[in-house]
């Protein structure tokens, strides 16, 4: 059985001091540093970046702006979230509001492989503070099938599978009321956990 790339390579080391917060529209380079090793990594294929379409899908990352960036980071209908082990960013997760839809999508959550280990939950946690604090509802998710760790994190929150996506390969996951009193309890145990 192939190794799980999420599984936490400092399980032997002392536990990592963790800081997850909201991205400052000047964190944009960071942010986008991030989801350009996201997408290189070898454990891309996880995120549903494939083999024959990485290039393509780097090309673009690496190609979006400074204002692209800023605009995913900042406004009422999107943010972001940075997470960091001292001053070095280790995760990131972006979130958006779907007008069309009335409910919020969350994606691109990541955490640097040797920094596995919580950091995914506390990526989540945060954003569903944030659609809270923003007045959110409903929030969506993409994953792909294969990506245990991430369906189970999910799960853990109270998300529930919704429908596959037109590939097949994964699938959307819906979480009904991000203000539920079980959804609440989750995302307070996460954010306090030492």
């Amino acid at each position: 059985m192939a190794e799980n790339p999420f599984k936490n390579k400092q399980s032997n080391q002392e536990k990592l001091e963790v800081r997850v917060e909201i991205a400052k529209s000047d964190d944009w380079m960071v942010c986008k540093e991030l989801r350009v090793i996201m997408c290189k990594g070898d454990d891309a294929e996880m995120f549903g970046i494939t083999r024959e379409g990485r290039e393509e899908i780097i090309k673009e990352e690496e190609a979006e702006s400074e204002n692209e960036w800023k605009e995913k980071l900042s406004g009422d209908s999107a943010f972001g979230v940075l997470a960091w082990s001292d001053s070095k960013p280790i995760g990131i997760g972006l979130a958006k509001r779907r007008e069309e839809k009335g409910d919020w999508y969350i994606y691109s959550g990541y955490v640097k492989p040797d920094s596995r280990g919580g950091v995914g939950k506390k990526i989540l946690a945060t954003r569903l503070e944030e659609i809270q604090r923003r007045g959110g509802k409903k929030v969506m998710l993409g994953v792909k099938a294969t990506n245990a760790t991430s369906i189970s994190i999910a799960e853990s929150f109270g998300f529930k599978k919704v429908e596959y996506a037109e590939n097949k390969e994964g699938f959307y996951m819906e979480l009904e009321d991000v203000n539920a009193p079980e959804v609440i309890k989750k995302i307070n145990e996460v954010l306090n956990a030492g």
